[in-house]
């Protein structure tokens, strides 16, 4: 069903699937590798150079791992979607 997808919405599963994190959480995401501190954003962010999402939700910010194979496809999408 994944492969049906394209852009930012198999994206948006693709991460949905691999962490757990609530859409509202995934909603607002944007590519994090800027700089800025996690502990002060408003909305999540992927880290792909330090392989983790950064959610920010009603439980406060926190760090979500993301494994090699999901790291691999979101690095590939974000070189396609430049």
């Amino acid at each position: 069903m994944l492969a049906l997808l394209d852009g930012w919405m198999r994206v948006s599963v693709l991460l949905y699937a691999a962490t757990g994190a609530r859409l509202a959480e995934l909603a607002s995401i944007e590519w994090g590798d800027d700089g800025r501190e996690d502990s002060k954003r408003a909305v999540s962010a992927v880290h792909l150079n330090q392989a983790l999402v950064y959610v920010v939700g009603k439980t406060g910010h926190r760090p979500i791992p993301i494994e090699p194979p999901v790291l691999q496809l979101l690095t590939r999408w974000k070189g396609e979607a430049v």
